[in-house]
């Protein structure tokens, strides 16, 4: 079925010709158009892709300031560096601080879980939730512990200051200095 004539008028031109009602129709007409279109191009911005961004990325996850040494773990060896770590790195030590390995494991909103490992006598260990323990087999003692270390205080491992500069969702930024 056709419409009848001037049913569907020109709307970018007025008709001075016709009468009122059908004037006020025609704007009538194009704003409901203008809103509709504005309605849909705020849709289609929500949902298309940022150039550059991940879409599954957070947004409001702060970012680590770059740490000294980055993520190069091995820096730690000389008990001296700035690493950014994640739960489960391992950090080896040399065994003249008697401690061997330093491995992250959990991160919180403002501390770190670390375990310690080490094989030259026992630890001395100052800080938070500090547990350890020693084992001897014919005169080869070995000791395991924990520790928590918060941003507010560093702690001590034997002759390591532990210290935790900074922490968001996954990662940390820790470090180490030898006395």
């Amino acid at each position: 079925m056709l419409a009848p004539k001037g049913f569907l008028p020109n709307l970018l031109t007025p008709d001075v010709t016709q009468p009122q009602p059908a004037r006020h129709a025609r704007v009538g007409l194009m704003l409901v158009g203008l809103v509709v279109a504005a309605l849909l191009a705020g849709c289609a911005d929500e949902q298309s892709p940022k150039v550059g961004v991940e879409s599954n990325s957070p947004i409001s996850s702060p970012l680590l300031p770059k740490a000294a040494d980055g993520t190069d773990l091995a820096a730690c060896t000389d008990a001296v560096c700035e690493v950014e770590v994640k739960s489960g790195d391992e950090l080896k030590i040399d065994a003249k601080f008697r401690v061997d390995t330093v491995i992250v494991k959990a991160i919180g909103e403002d501390a770190i879980a670390l375990a310690l490992k080490g094989s030259a006598g026992g630890p001395n260990v100052e800080g938070r939730n500090v547990s350890s323990s020693v084992r001897c087999v014919n005169g080869n003692c070995s000791y395991t512990g924990e520790l928590a270390v918060t941003t507010e205080n560093p702690e001590r491992i034997n002759d390591v200051r532990v210290s935790l500069l900074n922490v968001n969702d996954d990662r940390a930024i820790l470090k180490l200095a030898a006395r």
